[in-house]
């Protein structure tokens, strides 16, 4: 096609031989031409697949698949700002895997050159590190922060980032030898991270990369610095650990001798572990990682190490993060030894297995966040459930509110804010009108007596509860003779003793009680 338009232009055959100049700027020309004809069209190929991904997403935005479709059309179209923004979306509202959190920091990383990007790429490493446990992750980040050694507060800072990796401990505080370096508002300041450095074949390179920078830094407490590591290393079931030791020998021999034994120990240890971890790396089948995680926990629990066992809990979480029998499983425990993580637990439960109402109730239990918030979150989730599902859901939501209405934490008022009773009275209108949309008409008038109740108990609102059962009664709830009895009950105990014989009379009179 490009030489039949070439030869057009010189007649046909193209013998002009003084014209040769001018037919190589036209051919260039033509093609130049061509090529930007085929770019704006893959251009806009990718634009319109990105705005129809988009408009799929928004009507489904628990669509996982979808989601990364339109990472992998933005990355490849070189979308940067469409690319950051359906990550930020994808990770609002499903976990990320590790591999997806090491593409994404990567990409950054590459655009990253100011003090301020760095910065925020530390706190898209901190995020990332809430979601599971990754042990690629948490070097990468090491490594990373190796750059931060050359600035003020920055060797603790390191440090720092060290010892949450390879011991447990909260992000809000971290302290060092040299300086206490607080983590800003938007990281998970509440959360204890996940102890990477237990890990038996991921575990090693965490400890060396700390380990090697302290021996590359002067100081007169240097043997001192990497000694301590070290020992703490070798007592570790690890594979890959007699490097540690012999390097502590060399350094240290008294010391080498002294910890001989709990080196020993922690090899006697990796040999029992050996034989699920063998198990492990041999299969990516989700039943049978079920059944070695199984006996894989069955043995932590026996040995009733805590630390061991949470951290066996989030490795296998991490492998099997779609079942939910798993993360209840993980809850219970965690609940019974009243582990500090049962929050990070519980809300990385519920983003895993967000179809299950049960996992969301132990989200409701444990957040420090507003119930609604987590509520309207559960209900979208759950879309389309039965109100067999969600009347657990409903009844915890009520009660939390009427636990915090009721519940002060300053002794000497006696009073209930206004603002805790509007709450509650909040939640349980929020019940009475999706039971109503579900037409549960007993659980409607269950909600719409409970809350009456609350009023005249709790909250002192005497007129108002009674106002609330006078309208139950002209419904179905005033055929029942024990309802008619409760409300006498509670106006003898709170209210007008002589309405109570009126109730009790009125319910003869329709031939009630």
């Amino acid at each position: 096609m490009v030489e039949q338009e070439i030869k057009h232009y010189h007649g046909n055959d193209g013998s002009d031989d003084s014209s040769d100049e001018e037919m190589s700027k036209y051919s260039l020309k033509i093609k130049f031409s061509l090529f930007s004809g085929l770019f704006f069209n893959i251009l806009f190929s990718a634009d319109a697949s990105i705005k129809s991904l988009k408009e799929e997403l928004a009507a489904s935005p628990s669509n996982y698949d979808k989601h990364l479709e339109l990472i992998k059309v933005c990355k490849e179209s070189g979308e940067l700002d469409e690319l950051r923004t359906a990550r930020e979306t994808f990770a609002k509202i499903f976990p990320l895997t590790e591999q997806l959190w090491i593409e994404w920091i990567a990409d950054e990383t590459s655009l990253t050159e100011s003090e301020e990007e760095h910065e925020k790429l530390v706190e898209l490493y901190e995020t990332a590190l809430g979601d599971y446990l990754c042990p690629d992750l948490w070097l990468n980040y090491c490594q990373y922060a190796l750059r931060w050694l050359g600035a003020e507060g920055g060797l603790g800072r390191f440090r720092g980032l060290c010892e949450r990796a390879i011991t447990q401990g909260k992000l809000s505080k971290l302290e060092s030898n040299e300086n206490n370096f607080y983590l800003s508002t938007n990281y998970y300041s509440q959360l204890v991270s996940f102890i990477v450095g237990l890990h038996p074949e991921k575990g090693a390179p965490i400890w060396e990369i700390y380990r090697e920078t302290e021996t590359a830094l002067d100081g007169d407490d240097k043997k001192e610095r990497v000694t301590k590591i070290l020992r703490r290393q070798v007592a570790l079931p690890l594979y890959d650990s007699e490097i540690a030791f012999k390097e502590l020998k060399q350094i240290d021999s008294e010391l080498w001798k002294k910890v001989k034994s709990d080196y020993d120990a922690a090899k006697m240890k990796l040999k029992e572990l050996d034989e699920f971890e063998a198990k492990l790396r041999l299969t990516k089948n989700p039943s049978e990682l079920a059944e070695i995680w199984k006996a894989y926990l069955k043995y932590e629990i026996k040995k009733a190490d805590p630390v061991r066992i949470e951290f066996a809990y989030d490795r296998a979480t991490t492998q099997l993060c779609l079942n939910p029998a798993l993360w209840m499983e993980f809850l219970t425990w965690a609940k019974k030894i009243k582990s500090p993580n049962l929050k990070k637990i519980s809300l990385r439960a519920a983003r895993n297995c967000s179809w299950d109402e049960n996992l969301w109730l132990e989200r409701l239990n444990f957040t420090d966040e507003d119930p609604m918030d987590i509520f309207d979150e559960a209900i979208e989730a759950l879309g389309g459930a039965g109100i067999e599902r969600l009347q657990g859901l409903l009844w915890q939501l009520v009660l939390i509110y009427r636990r915090r209405a009721t519940q002060n934490e300053n002794m000497k008022e006696t009073s209930i804010s206004d603002d805790a009773k509007n709450a509650f009275r909040a939640a349980v209108k929020k019940a009475i009108q999706i039971c109503t949309s579900l037409s549960a008409t007993e659980l409607v008038q269950e909600f719409e007596t409970f809350g009456a109740e609350v009023e005249i108990v709790f909250f002192e609102e005497i007129a108002r509860g009674r106002s609330k059962f006078e309208k139950l009664f002209k419904s179905t709830f005033g055929q029942d003779g024990k309802n008619w009895v409760r409300f006498a009950e509670l106006e003898q105990f709170h209210g007008d003793l002589q309405l109570v014989r009126k109730i009790y009379k009125k319910g003869k009179s329709l031939k009630i009680l």
